[in-house]
């Protein structure tokens, strides 16, 4: 059992969930940079839509509730924060401007909102450090309990930490980010009972 009485199983079951939807929103912050600097708003409209889905989900996901629908998630903000709901709701539903300039503000309201309301990873280096904490803490547990010295376990033990401090150096040198080594990591094992 852990700290807050859920099977280790289980605890690491969500904390491969929440890995795969961290990396899933990094991806998808990539996807978002690209499309601006090349200067496709529509594309850039659409993945502002589908990184606002999987951080909602994220957020859900770090509160216990596995969801796969966009209706679903949006319908738990209204049971777990209505203020937030109504603006999860205005987000979601908002048409995609008209003008260049619009879609730019709407796209950083929309990172502003994962960053500040949802407390979510919301650019690029913090997306990458959040999902290399994820993973370097998954592969920590598992490997102290003895499961990554499984053949079938896909982060295999005998890998060596390399790509973690890789990926860090990296973060320094190009976006001089220096946080501490799992500042993301630490808040994923616990379960926030946060409301928004």
């Amino acid at each position: 059992m852990s700290d807050f009485g859920t099977p280790v199983h289980t605890w690491l079951g969500a904390q491969k969930r929440r890995s795969d939807l961290l990396q899933v929103t990094m991806s998808l912050g990539f996807d978002l940079d690209g499309a601006l600097e090349a200067g496709q708003w529509e594309l850039a409209w659409y993945t502002r839509q589908t990184l606002l889905e999987f951080s909602l989900r994220l957020f859900l996901q770090e509160r216990g509730a596995e969801l796969d629908e966009l209706t679903e998630c949006a319908g738990a903000f209204e049971t777990l924060n209505p203020a937030l709901a109504d603006e999860v709701w205005g987000l979601l539903l908002e048409d995609m401007p008209s003008n260049q300039s619009a879609v730019q503000d709407r796209i950083d309201a929309a990172l502003r909102f994962i960053g500040g309301r949802l407390r979510l990873p919301d650019d690029r280096p913090t997306m990458i450090a959040a999902w290399a904490d994820s993973v370097k803490l998954l592969r920590d547990v598992a490997s102290s309990i003895g499961l990554a010295n499984q053949d079938d376990w896909y982060l295999s033990a005998n890998d060596s930490d390399d790509w973690y401090q890789e990926i860090r150096k990296l973060l320094d040198t190009q976006y001089g980010f220096a946080a501490s080594s799992g500042s993301y990591a630490r808040t994923l094992g616990i379960q926030n009972n946060d409301k928004g």
